[in-house]
């Protein structure tokens, strides 16, 4: 359900209080997951790093 900002002025309290702690639950539901996709990015892009940089190296060393 999308509540507008104006008809929310409309809702009573109890319900505008209940619509700000679903919208702060799912805010931070979102960063978790956003803030998780980025570590798991950074991740998978070290290892290729570090592999891409292994197979540069592993040659000269033999």
């Amino acid at each position: 359900m999308i509540i507008h900002p104006w008809t929310e002025e409309l809702a009573s309290a109890p319900e505008k209080h209940e619509n700000q702690l679903a919208r702060k639950i799912r805010g931070d539901v979102y960063f978790y997951f956003r803030y998780n996709m980025l570590c798991l990015y950074l991740v998978v892009y070290y290892k290729i790093l570090i592999g891409s940089i292994e197979t540069l190296i592993k040659p000269k060393i033999r």
